[in-house]
């Protein structure tokens, strides 16, 4: 029987799970930029909560998601961390 990812060792269970989180990181990446095209900046106040809360719940679960995985590379950790909780009207400056 073929598997169209060959789950044959603890290398193979590795880079699914590796696959599986940039999964996850593209579509929390992407439903926060959604989340910013559809309340621009000038967003009337009423419809600020809505834009925070949504832009929390992301967050949250982004980050609760690092937490099951470990990254050996802590400037890569940072990178992809960073990625997930940008607030892209701040400037991008890296820690080392």
């Amino acid at each position: 029987m073929s598997h169209w990812f060959p789950i044959d060792s603890i290398d193979s269970i590795v880079m699914l799970l590796f696959y599986l989180r940039l999964l996850l990181l593209n579509l929390s990446l992407g439903a926060k930029m959604l989340i910013h095209w559809y309340f621009p900046i000038d967003t009337p106040p009423s419809a600020l909560p809505l834009k925070q809360l949504l832009c929390i719940h992301f967050s949250s679960v982004s980050s609760q998601f690092w937490r099951f995985f470990y990254i050996d590379d802590d400037r890569y950790f940072w990178l992809i961390s960073r990625l997930i909780t940008i607030d892209w009207r701040k400037p991008f400056v890296r820690p080392w």
